[in-house]
């Protein structure tokens, strides 16, 4: 008999997180210069988790509220960067923390969120600004905030996986050369860096003594 065409339920589980890729991650990230933030976003830096790589937004927004206009309150947003036009999902339970200058009156809050091609960040209003303003909360120091969002994935779909690479492992195929940095040796390929690099451009494709070597020491 013909083989049995796959279900789309079955397709779809095909496609969850593979068993080698981390499940969970943790941004932290100082905000500077806090008492004059604004709508502008500010990005922490990125983390990768689940093979796709998030990022915090911190920013000051205005609130509608019945009776009291021009609220303002510390907003905070988690963002999935994954760049396909294709149908994905990702679902994301997140913890946002706001830490006060002690560590010990967190403000928190948290949310189960679906990540997908339409809509690529959850968060929200964290607290008013004239709380987080409040020198007995004890939230800012040295003009700045420090946030943290503790995200685990549940379920995922569709998502294009971002590649690992292993630095440590001299086997690799696609890597021809060892820089020794510090008597440790990372393996790299000659191509990718001289394609972000033009220092690395410079050394593998001139007459520099470095374009045959095999292991290259960085001082």
């Amino acid at each position: 008999p013909p083989p049995r065409k796959k279900e789309k339920k079955e397709e779809d589980e095909e496609k969850k997180l593979p068993s080698d890729c981390s499940k969970s991650g943790v941004i932290r990230f100082e905000v500077v210069n806090s008492s004059t933030l604004d709508d502008k976003d500010q990005f922490s830096e990125e983390i990768e988790v689940g093979g796709v790589y998030w990022r915090a937004t911190v920013l000051k927004r205005a609130r509608t509220r019945i009776g009291r206009k021009g609220v303002h309150a510390l907003c905070v947003y988690l963002y999935g960067m994954v760049k396909q036009s294709s149908p994905w999902r990702i679902d994301v339970e997140a913890e946002y923390i706001l830490i006060n200058s002690d560590e010990s009156k967190h403000v928190k809050f948290t949310r189960t969120n679906a990540f997908n091609q339409n809509n690529d960040n959850c968060g929200g209003v964290f607290l008013e600004w004239k709380e987080l303003m409040d020198k007995e909360k004890e939230f800012i120091k040295d003009d700045k905030i420090n946030v943290e969002i503790r995200l685990s994935i549940t379920n995922m779909r569709g998502a294009k996986i971002v590649p690992r690479a292993d630095f440590t492992n001299p086997n690799d195929p696609l890597h021809d050369v060892a820089l020794v940095i510090g008597g440790e040796k990372i393996y790299v390929n000659k191509g990718y860096l001289s394609l972000h690099s033009p220092v690395f451009h410079a050394m593998f494709n001139s007459g520099f003594a470095e374009k045959n070597k095999n292991e290259i020491e960085l001082k």
